[in-house]
């Protein structure tokens, strides 16, 4: 399967077809459209909900909706009709004059919250056109009768969003920083209108409320309110909100070949191989330092190769887990023996199923409440080298906590092995000034990051997991 996956909601068709002919994979979907019902005195309509999303939706990695498009479809009556029912239920929406359209976006979008709010936990980028908020009023008749629903047009990502209220406006201005992001942001601004404005969201920090680091301002108006902002869910999920931009498909197009892989990496996995752009420069402020690197150990792995690299413990030397070759080449540099083996780290528990054949349940509490980095042993390892692998079959694994290790095992899509960066028998460095230089010099690349730290870290916790639940700490 070809990344990223995107899914267009409600995007125009030349919009659709320019994306497509660069090459990306995009599923052209849509929430339903403005329907216009042409009803005269005394005269009411049925409707159905007639958008068009992916049974996978799961598996996407990008979403663009686009709510400011306001095109009308007329209302067709036979288009409103179940021509296939399993059950003998039969609920639609009720339109009564004068009432003059029946807008399903809405309600669509609210029955996407689950899936949106599941994805935006893992790896995703949701991209929002935004229009002005309203609230939706629905009366949904089914064999108990009718049931009205006010549905507010943002309210499927509403514990997302921040506080926002509706304003017109054509004048606007960039956030002013040198970053290409925001030199970027400069060519289109032009040809920009908004309708809906944005406070800056808090948390709670050190007794007090500080605005959200995790917030960040993009366009203002002339009163200097935010209209445009890209917030981080986690490190490797967020959301785009821009304002309502003349020229989408050129803007769409650029800022997904050269900005968004900047900010989100691990959705551009073929973008870091091929090397297109230098994307240091189009990250935000606090990932700059991260992109370069991640470029530079994925391609080394991806070559077969071995690197040493921090991680939320000790350093350590890693390679592809699937590449048995690779995996040897670790055991000769540390001179380790290989009945000894080697863990595997992932970016998220979510992965578990795919190299363990039944994950315990156990290990999902212990992973969640962890308050200091854990790895468990457990048995049935599956999908990866057998040099890893135990001989009684199990395989050690951490969820790792360190945004490195993170961002490159989304790059690989794969684990990523981990081991102590000392030859066998001699002590775990604590940082990195204390490892052996023929482990330095053994290695096909050295990750520049964190070299002058003198955080002393030590090893994680082991513990090994049974099917049936029961435990033991190997190291505590």
């Amino acid at each position: 399967m070809e990344h990223p996956q995107i899914l267009g909601l409600n995007l125009k068709t030349e919009i659709v077809e320019y994306l497509r002919k660069k090459g990306y994979s995009l599923y052209d979907g849509n929430v339903g459209y403005i329907t216009n019902l042409n009803l005269v005195f005394n005269q009411g309509a049925r409707c159905l909900l007639h958008g068009d999303t992916p049974d996978n939706l799961h598996e996407f990695d990008i979403i663009i909706l686009d709510l400011t498009d306001d095109a009308t479809v007329d209302f067709n009556p036979e288009e409103h009709q179940r021509k296939f029912n399993k059950t003998s239920k039969n609920a639609y929406f009720e339109c009564y004059y004068p009432q003059t359209v029946f807008d399903p976006r809405a309600i669509a979008l609210s029955f996407l919250n689950d899936a949106i709010s599941s994805l935006l936990s893992n790896n995703f980028l949701l991209i929002v056109f935004c229009a002005a908020d309203e609230t939706i009023e629905y009366h949904l008749r089914d064999e108990n009768g009718t049931s009205r629903l006010d549905v507010n047009l943002y309210g499927f990502i509403d514990s997302y969003l921040s506080p926002h209220e509706n304003q017109h406006g054509r004048l606007t201005s960039v956030f002013h920083d040198d970053n290409e992001l925001y030199q970027f942001l400069e060519k289109y601004n032009s040809a920009i209108t908004y309708d809906i404005k944005f406070n800056h969201p808090t948390v709670y920090k050190n007794g007090r409320y500080v605005e959200d680091p995790k917030f960040y301002p993009l366009i203002y108006n002339k009163q200097q309110e935010i209209v445009s902002f890209i917030k981080m869910v986690t490190d490797h999920s967020g959301m785009a909100f821009f304002p309502n931009i003349s020229d989408k498909k050129n803007f769409l197009s650029e800022f997904l070949d050269e900005i968004a892989p900047g900010i989100f990496p691990a959705l551009f996995p073929e973008n870091i191989k091929n090397g297109w752009t230098n994307y240091q420069e189009y990250a935000l402020p606090n990932q700059q330092l991260l992109v370069d690197e991640v470029a530079k150990a994925y391609k080394v792995i991806q070559e077969g190769g071995i690197i040493l690299y921090p991680t939320d413990t000790i350093w350590g030397i890693g390679c592809d887990a699937t590449n048995t070759e690779a995996v040897q080449k670790i055991y000769r540099l540390k001179q380790r023996d290989e009945a000894k083996s080697m863990i595997i780290l992932l970016d998220t528990d979510n992965k578990l199923p795919s190299y363990i054949s039944d994950v315990p349940e156990l290990a999902y509490d212990l992973i969640e409440f962890a308050e200091n980095p854990l790895t468990l042993v457990m048995p049935g390892a599956k999908n990866i080298s057998p040099a890893l692998i135990n001989s009684d079959g199990s395989i050690g694994v951490r969820v790792v906590n360190n945004e490195f290790c993170q961002q490159l095992i989304q790059c690989m899509r794969k684990p990523l092995v981990s081991t102590s960066a000392n030859i066998s028998g001699k002590p775990s460095p604590q940082y990195f000034s204390q490892i052996d230089e023929a482990i330095i010099n053994g290695v096909d690349y050295v990750v520049d990051l964190d070299q002058d730290s003198m955080e002393i870290k030590t090893p994680s916790t082991i513990m090994r997991l049974s099917p049936n639940g029961s435990f033991e700490f190997l190291r505590r």
